[in-house]
């Protein structure tokens, strides 16, 4: 039942995760446990395991617009790891990102200058 995933559960999946991802699970250290339970390793990469399998779809688009992102050089979320992502342990989706710098926000025309930057990208995916 999804509603029982625990947060142990959730880090046991985490770890079985990085074993395939071949990412070394030490000082794992729960951030958030909500819809999907968010989690530090290492005081460095950000996994995110999902509680449920439903979300996977929306995971891949997630992976896709941020691997596109990438490829075009725009500043976003970027994987964490050189595996293919998502992980998907036990049906949950499970993905790995480079922290973020949580003390920094961007201003209103640093948005602005960021929005119109991703509108001027060439199409590269097809999103709903």
């Amino acid at each position: 039942m999804l509603a029982a995933l625990a947060p142990r559960a959730a880090e046991s999946i985490l770890r079985r995760a990085c074993a395939l991802a071949e990412v070394d699970p030490d000082g794992i250290e729960m951030l958030r446990f909500g819809d999907h339970a968010v989690f530090r390793i290492d005081g460095g990469i950000v996994s995110r395991v999902d509680r449920s399998p439903d979300r996977l779809p929306s995971v891949r688009r997630e992976v896709a617009v941020a691997e596109w992102l990438a490829a075009e050089g725009y500043p976003a979320a970027r994987l964490a790891t050189e595996a293919e992502q998502p992980v998907v342990v036990d049906g949950h989706p499970v993905t790995s990102w480079e922290p973020a710098d949580g003390d920094t926000y961007a201003s209103t025309r640093e948005m602005g200058e960021l929005l119109r930057r991703l509108h001027e990208l060439p199409p590269g995916l097809s999103l709903p």
